[in-house]
């Protein structure tokens, strides 16, 4: 007696197909994917082995590369002039390739703002610029300027509206420090001297860089 599930008129399921050949297959679901019979079967899950004529080494390729990974890798990179290699549009290679300056990709100008909300520019020679950081605050730089020479040990500028980004040379005042108590006299009349031959009798020039 023919079950229910057998027969043709009530089952749904559908005729498997080689994917290779088109052949009707023998009905399983993994023999529907992979092929019609045992061969079809075996020649599906059979891997190539080819020689690279590159380095001669045996690989198997995923499609149909001649060459092995390795050397289609090789291959599409050219040698730097340091004898490293680099990419085909790349001028150097990754050691070569300049990072400072303009020729870095985060270049802004030479500006950037201190933690402090302070500008500061880069001055590489400047002697207040060190290896590390070759950044001046630019009210410094500012006064300088003004000034035709290098700020003192013991001089600072200040910023008279409060803003530490507004560094216009109508906003910046020339400070100095004074001298500490417990000083010799001879020391003291020695100070006075230097600071009157720097920067005068007059009281804009002392304090006061402003035109």
């Amino acid at each position: 007696m023919r079950r229910k599930r057998d027969c043709p008129a009530t089952s749904r399921r559908k005729p498997s197909r080689c994917v290779r050949w088109g052949r009707p297959g023998a009905g399983s679901p993994g023999v529907a994917q992979h092929g019609c019979h045992t061969a079809c079967i075996a020649l599906f899950h059979m891997r190539v082995t080819r020689r690279c004529p590159g380095c001669r080494r045996s690989f198997e390729p995923s499609s149909r590369h001649l060459l092995c990974p390795a050397c289609r890798r090789r291959a599409s990179l050219d040698l730097c002039a340091c004898g490293r290699l680099k990419q085909h549009t790349s001028s150097t290679c990754h050691a070569c390739q300049p990072t400072a300056g303009e020729a870095n990709g985060n270049w802004r100008g030479g500006k950037t703002y201190h933690k402090s909300g302070y500008v500061m520019r880069r001055v590489p020679d400047h002697p207040r610029a060190r290896p590390t950081s070759p950044y001046v605050f630019e009210h410094v730089l500012v006064m300088e300027e003004h000034l035709c020479r290098h700020l003192v040990p013991g001089e600072s500028v200040h910023h008279l509206n409060g803003v530490k980004d507004d560094n216009r040379i109508e906003n910046l005042e020339l400070w100095v420090r004074p001298q500490p108590s417990g000083i010799r006299a001879s020391d003291a009349l020695a100070w006075a001297r230097a600071i009157i031959a720097r920067y005068g009798e007059s009281t804009d020039s002392s304090n006061n860089a402003r035109t």
